[in-house]
């Protein structure tokens, strides 16, 4: 293994160490936890452990700050009780099978204390890289991919050919070299003897139906199921993007580098040259990376056909695609966002059937949940980037599922179920996906690198009344969320772009759009046998939504 200190730099001169906790923190995070049956090697759950907080309140805090003081973590809060969980295929093949680690209640309760104090000290000193997008608060996969898809737009704009790579790192969590992680803690001011111990001498077994192998020492990588070990392993991939010249994204150990240059055979020597030294950083620090499962696209292709030049990555050709999921969306060559849409079709096309099959055992009010777990959460994940490509074959798809919900016929009007259920419209997702992000870059926190993909006019003159709430237009040619965000914005009212809390501001956009849906115009016919069939389903159910919207239909004034 290489030196992993050279892509360190110079170390910080800030100093951290585990400060006691109290009796409030204790107690508010027992109570916070989820009242979880599933124990570790102990056997107690955290239910359990919630019913005793007022007996053991006390002595548990008092050995919470004597590991902290003493900074060595318990032997026996180190011993991992892992689960194989059946996935799919056969049932005699142990890759078929996705391990569960269950460590001890208590053991979590000290990682919490730990892990907020270490995060804390990381934030506030700004240590972390703004490219990581993982486990940070106020961060998600949404804006990584957001991140991704802006630096492929800007080079679409001045007619860049561009590069996207993405690697896969071979068992991550499971590798992470315990003295490297030591080092570059060190290297961060930290003090580190409690992590050391946390770290090292950790035990685990498998336990299939009760029956139990014997404890295994487990020599590398962070803990599974652990609190700390998420946060933990950022901080150690956290110098990567140092290690090269490309554009990073990174969602915990999802990698994604980003080049563009004036010509093709230029990229292609730039993407080599760099990935050497990313393939360096990765040998120095113990992770290496699966290149068959590596792949890259090329966007902005003036020779689409003969673009034949190879990428190397760890001394293995990658392939090249024309489409690849990277965070749970599915990413295509043209931008065209046809793979995604695909995707999302087929996922809900199959939960359909789902809810279909449940119209006999569910009341309305649970398909509704139902709904919202297996169809609305496809709908709505990164819609602010893809919103925009939505065809009239999804909006019925999403027709067919509210309609399955309330148990309407397949030609039933759909807009009086939108209102008595409270679900949005496919193209209102859409607008309240692109303002919630906007809201969130104008109003931060938000990562640096996304500060300026949407921002604020700049007012001519400046007086008093001069602050300007609306967004600057995009660029000419822009695409997506760039083009989107400044039109859907622009078109709020000032009192809604003017709540500062966003909770406040997602209330204000769904009642401005339930009141729109109410202004709609409504169903003429004489004797219609869709109004007729909705009368049956609402009205008998005494829906308050339904029935407000019968009384404005007959002109009844509320």
């Amino acid at each position: 293994m290489q030196d992993h200190k050279k892509f360190l730099g110079e170390a910080k001169t800030t100093k951290f160490s585990f400060q006691k906790t109290t009796e409030a923190e204790v107690e508010k995070i027992v109570k916070d936890c989820k009242s979880k049956s599933s124990t570790g090697w102990d056997g107690i759950s955290n239910s359990l452990i919630k019913q005793l907080l007022p007996a053991i309140i006390k002595p548990l805090t008092t050995v919470i700050n004597r590991i902290l003081e003493e900074k060595r973590f318990p032997k026996e809060w180190k011993i991992g009780r892992i689960l194989p969980l059946h996935k799919a295929d056969e049932t005699d093949k142990c890759n078929n099978y996705r391990p569960v680690s269950l460590l001890p209640g208590f053991s979590k309760i000290v990682e919490k204390i730990m892990c907020r104090q270490l995060e804390e000290y990381f934030e506030n000193n700004r240590y972390l890289t703004e490219c990581q997008f993982g486990f940070r608060k106020g961060r998600d996969t949404s804006q990584a991919v957001l991140y991704l898809t802006t630096l492929i737009q800007k080079a679409k704009l001045v007619n860049k050919p561009t590069a996207v790579i993405m690697a896969d790192l071979r068992k991550a969590f499971d590798t992470v070299s315990h003295p490297v992680m030591i080092n570059k803690l060190e290297h961060y001011g930290v003090d580190t003897p409690l992590l050391a111990s946390y770290l090292t001498d950790r035990m685990q077994y498998v336990d299939i139906n009760g029956t139990c192998s014997s404890q295994q020492k487990i020599t590398t990588g962070v803990p599974q199921g652990s609190i700390l070990g998420p946060l933990l392993f950022i901080i150690y991939i956290n110098d990567l993007p140092d290690s090269t010249g490309l554009s990073t994204s990174l969602y915990a150990d999802d990698s994604c580098f980003i080049a563009s240059e004036s010509t093709e055979s230029q990229l292609v020597e730039v993407v080599n040259s760099e990935l050497e030294k990313i393939e360096s950083w990765f040998r120095s620090n113990a992770l290496s990376v699966h290149p068959k499962k590596s792949m890259f696209l090329i966007y902005n292709s003036k020779n689409k056909e003969k673009f034949d030049n190879r990428i190397i990555f760890g001394k293995h050709e990658i392939e090249r695609v024309d489409k690849a999921k990277y965070i749970g969306l599915w990413l295509d060559d043209k931008m065209t966002w046809k793979a995604h849409i695909k995707y999302v079709k087929e996922k809900i096309t199959k939960n359909i059937y789902l809810i279909t099959s449940t119209k006999r055992f569910f009341p309305r009010w649970l398909k509704n949940l139902l709904y919202n777990a297996v169809i609305r959460c496809h709908l709505e994940y990164g819609i602010a980037i893809w919103g925009h490509k939505i065809n009239k074959e999804l909006v019925n798809l999403q027709k067919r599922a509210i309609r399955a919900v309330a148990g309407a016929g397949y030609n039933c009007h759909t807009s009086p179920i939108f209102i008595a259920l409270r679900q949005l419209k496919l193209v209102d997702i859409a607008k309240f996906g692109t303002c919630n992000m906007s809201f969130k870059i104008t109003h931060g926190p938000i990562p640096k690198l996304l500060e300026r993909i949407v921002h604020f006019k700049s007012p001519k003159r400046h007086t008093r009344s001069s602050k300007n709430l609306d967004l600057e237009p995009a660029p000419k040619g822009a695409d997506g969320f760039m083009l989107n965000a400044p039109i859907a914005w622009n078109n709020l009212d000032l009192f809604t772009k003017e709540s500062g809390n966003i909770d406040k501001f997602h209330s204000l956009i769904k009642t401005e759009i339930f009141c729109r849906y109410n202004n709609e115009p409504l169903c003429k016919v004489k004797d219609c046998h869709s109004c007729k069939q909705l009368d049956d389903i609402f009205l008998f159910e005494s829906n308050q939504e339904y029935y407000l919207l019968k009384i404005r239909q007959r002109g009844i004034e509320i």
